[in-house]
């Protein structure tokens, strides 16, 4: 179970640093 909250926040940090990229 952890497993997959860890899997889904690591997700989230490349996200959001794809969303910085894209944005700059």
């Amino acid at each position: 179970m952890w497993l997959s909250v860890q899997v889904i926040q690591r997700i989230m940090c490349t996200t959001n640093t794809l969303i910085s990229a894209f944005e700059h």
